[in-house]
């Protein structure tokens, strides 16, 4: 019965609180569109580069690596890979100093952020429903009330009455309120679950970061000559 009176309530509400309640269904299904989607993709993402640091760790050189990691396309860890060993390799015909290990911790810098900027679309339109839907509601909630007046302005029954006539309005107009907290809420929760995702995959690739660049340093320039030694 209550779903009954709420679906008639929604009916009988003025135009504006109708698209406002139309709005707010459109940010609802996105943001669950976005949390099943972003979590799946970051999910996929550290299962991809859990795999290609497998491969990592088992593979005896870098031309290797190069060879059997084209089928982690997506993973961040081999993004990283392919641009620092493109640079080596272009390091590698000249006479380099061991500090030409800078060009290419720059270049290993450009690919994570270039994964941080890939990894971070989708949040920020996460983020905007949580902070605007509450508003969104709040403005359906005060036109609602606003026109709810109009008609007490013009009502000339009994306060008995006046209160029929105003109480359906009133309620109409903090459904949009209720129903901007609905949406808000969840959209706080998921956008602090993937953006816990998203700085994982981002740790990880950190530490990839790292770590391949120790490798460089140890097996490909020789110590204390500034060469190469591939």
């Amino acid at each position: 019965m209550e779903s009954f009176n709420l679906i008639a309530l929604i009916l009988h509400s003025s135009w504006v609180v109708k698209c406002t309640l139309l709005v707010l269904l459109t940010c609802s299904l996105i943001t669950w569109t976005l949390l099943f989607y972003k979590g799946k993709k970051y999910s996929r993402i550290l299962k991809l580069d859990r795999t290609f640091l497998a491969l990592y760790e088992k593979s005896s050189g870098l031309k290797e690596i190069s060879e059997n990691a084209q089928n982690y396309p997506f993973s961040p860890c081999f993004h990283l890979f392919s641009l620092g060993h493109k640079e080596l390799q272009r390091l590698r015909s000249i006479s380099a100093t061991l500090n030409k290990t800078e060009t290419i911790e720059r270049a290993l810098e450009k690919a994570l952020a270039q994964s941080e900027e890939e990894l971070r679309k989708g949040l920020s339109i996460l983020a905007t429903i949580a902070s605007t839907a509450p508003f969104v509601g709040l403005l359906g909630t005060v036109w609602g009330i606003m026109d709810t007046f109009k008609l007490l302005g013009k009502a000339q029954e009994s306060s008995s009455d006046m209160l029929s006539v105003v109480a359906p309005g009133i309620a109409e107009a903090l459904v949009a309120t209720a129903v901007g907290l609905f949406v808000a809420i969840p959209a706080v929760w998921f956008y602090n679950i993937l953006l816990n995702k998203k700085q994982t995959v981002l740790e990880v690739a950190y530490n990839f970061k790292v770590d391949f660049l120790n490798l460089i340093e140890r097996s490909f320039w020789a110590k204390g000559q500034g060469q190469i030694k591939e």
